[in-house]
């Protein structure tokens, strides 16, 4: 949220499409540089990161929600 938050979603949805692809990509190179986490996993967290500046009145899932199933 914090490297999100930073640029702000509502100025990165105001780019052109190139220029807001850019700007995640570059997000999620400084994620996965400072967080040592795998690419695929930075732009699933950046991807989340934005969507919850746009719906900052999402509540968190239901416990029971998510795990193995039996």
């Amino acid at each position: 949220m914090q490297v999100v938050a930073r640029i702000g979603v509502l100025s990165i949805d105001a780019m052109t499409i190139g220029a807001a692809r850019r700007i995640r990509i570059a997000l999620q190179n400084e994620l996965q540089a400072t967080e040592s986490v795998a690419y695929d996993t930075a732009r699933r967290h950046i991807a989340l990161a934005c969507e919850r500046q746009r719906h900052p009145d999402w509540l968190p899932p239901p416990d029971g929600w998510g795990g193995r199933r039996k």
